[in-house]
């Protein structure tokens, strides 16, 4: 079985977001994302990163796992525009990213 030495490449990435599950925490990163650290306001342009916390929303466990709901998502971002900012990233990301993250099905409008 190969180890860490053989793939020094596994030991060097540390920027992954640990992920707590929950309700509690879904809501909290949701917080964090569209309005403490305002970064719903550039999602168009990061949404592709990888690494580290601040690249796309990272809600996908939550969702996945029925702690958020892509309903609270989507009035989240309309909140976000009518108190911040509409622009193309709250576009792209209601409009496109969570019609599929919710399968493909359009019940949120």
């Amino acid at each position: 079985m190969p180890n860490c030495i053989a793939f020094p490449l596994l030991m060097q990435v540390s920027k992954g977001m640990k992920f707590v599950g929950g309700e509690s925490a879904a809501l909290s990163r949701v917080y964090e994302y569209f309005w403490n650290k305002d970064l719903l306001r550039k999602y168009k342009e990061t949404r592709n990163g990888m690494l580290g916390p601040d690249y796309s929303t990272k809600f996908s466990p939550w969702l996945a796992s029925g702690s958020l709901s892509p309903r609270l998502i989507h009035e989240e971002v309309k909140r976000y525009e009518n108190e911040r900012l509409a622009n193309d990233s709250t576009y792209w990301y209601h409009s496109l990213s969570i019609p599929v993250k919710s399968f493909g099905i359009h019940f949120l409008a």
